[in-house]
Formats: structure tokens, sequence, C-alpha cells
């Protein structure tokens, strides 16, 4: 990746607390499944990728879905390039937190405009816990 312009990007992971948010970043840039569950406040991973000849750095902020950081949240979201919104396969079928509480919260914080304005703000719903899911249906 020598030679290749560096470009910076941040993204916000959010969801319901023990949603699997902490175990997917810890994956992702460490390559291996963490073995303990500590409820994370704030905490920020960075990992290098490649992408479309550039070297992206990635800056991946993992916020508290505890109702009690609600206040703090936001203050993750500034300079925000993408919102990765989780949620454990297992509530699929009842989408009411996300629909009520964070799609809500991250409408209202970030830019949103069309998708030729560089200030809109993307997100993406992502579901996690999948083992667990597939273990749930063959029971």
């Amino acid at each position: 990746m020598a030679g290749k312009k560096t470009i910076a990007r941040k993204l916000v992971v959010v969801g319901d607390g023990n949603c699997g948010k902490t175990s997917l970043l810890v994956t992702y840039c460490n390559e291996c499944f963490p073995s303990d569950y500590v409820p994370t406040i704030f905490e920020t991973y960075s990992k290098f990728v490649e992408s479309s000849g550039y070297r992206v750095q990635l800056f991946l902020w993992d916020s508290s879905g505890q109702q009690d950081y609600d206040r703090l949240r936001p203050l993750s979201y500034p300079e925000t390039k993408v919102v990765l919104l989780c949620f454990t396969l297992d509530e699929q079928l009842q989408p009411g937190k996300r629909r009520d509480k964070w799609e809500p919260e991250i409408r209202n914080t970030l830019p949103r405009a069309p998708p030729t304005d560089e200030t809109a703000v993307p997100s993406a719903v992502g579901g996690t816990k999948h083992q667990l899911f597939l273990v749930d249906i063959k029971n």
C-alpha cells in the first residue's frame, strides 16, 4: 500500500447494549472473537484497508447502547461518515426499538440530504449474533 494516498473515515456503530457491537468491531480489527463481555461506554478502534486505489484508515467508534448514556452518545457523531445500526438477529421480528429509538436518533443527529450531497451521512443496518440465532432455530 506504499505510495497510495491515505484518507481517514469515521464509522460509528450504535445499537442496544449487549447486541454484539463490540464483538463485531474487535473481531474485524483483531481477527479474533473476544472471550468476555465488558459493557462499553465509548471505545475507538482503527484499521487500515485498501479501497478503490486508496489506503483508508477506518476509525471505528463503538458507542454504548445503555440508556444511561443516551445523552452522551450524540457526542460521538461529529465528523462521522457512516453509521452502522446493529441489532441481534433474534429481534428481527420485533423492530420496535430500532424504529422508535435508534432510527430517530440517527435521523435527528446527523445531516440527511440527497445522495449527491457530500454532507449526507449514510447509514446501514447489520444483524449480529448469527450463531445464536441458528441455535435458536434448531431448537
